[in-house]
């Protein structure tokens, strides 16, 4: 049995009821988009003492939450949401579309234009630009990399370009480390110099 405990609240109450026993919970992952928020954001929830009860499950959008991030829409900032949610976090998940990042949103907030709170949807799981099979791609991966299935084990590597999210994991009792760089801008190409620890 899984407890997920669907509370977007202050931390405070989010660790409470993590320590309560719930496996799960939801983060601030979806607001966080620069490499230091990031960077912040993942050394508090992989340090001690939030990383002996908290399970963050990152999610890229939910059914109430249309990020900023993705709301000028674009393939490539999806990948990007996806990328480090799968990577990032042992828990990852999308809401319904994600994987054909539409992103309309109701002018000035976070919801979405066309919800399906309020009227059936019909989708074309094929249409063009879809990102179903990196999802797929990254699902497998996270199968054969233990590391990738769980937060912990998360260290960042210099890459000395700002848009550039270098890491690598490890899983626990492991030596190998998988390395990750995921370029947060979706619309130029970056490029960096960068360490192997």
């Amino acid at each position: 049995m899984i407890f997920l405990s669907e509370a977007f609240t202050r931390p405070k109450m989010m660790g409470t009821l993590a320590k309560l026993g719930f496996s799960q919970s939801y983060t601030y992952f979806t607001w966080r988009n620069t490499k230091r928020e990031l960077t912040v954001y993942l050394s508090e929830l992989t340090a001690p003492p939030v990383s002996e009860f908290f399970r963050p499950h990152f999610f890229g959008n939910t059914p109430y939450i249309n990020p900023p991030f993705l709301q000028t829409s674009g393939r490539a900032r999806f990948l990007i949401r996806a990328a480090l949610a799968a990577t990032l976090s042992g828990l990852w998940g999308m809401y319904s579309w994600f994987e054909l990042h539409e992103a309309e949103a109701l002018p000035g907030c976070e919801e979405y234009l066309n919800s399906e709170k309020y009227e059936i949807k019909h989708r074309n799981w094929n249409a063009p630009g879809n990102i179903i099979g990196e999802i797929s791609q990254l699902n497998r991966l996270r199968r054969a990399e233990s590391a990738l299935q769980s937060h912990l084990g998360l260290s960042f590597c210099n890459a000395f370009n700002e848009h550039i999210l270098y890491y690598g994991k490890a899983a626990s009792g492991q030596h190998d480390r998988i390395l990750v760089a995921v370029s947060l801008d979706p619309h130029n190409a970056q490029e960096a110099d960068f360490e192997i620890p």
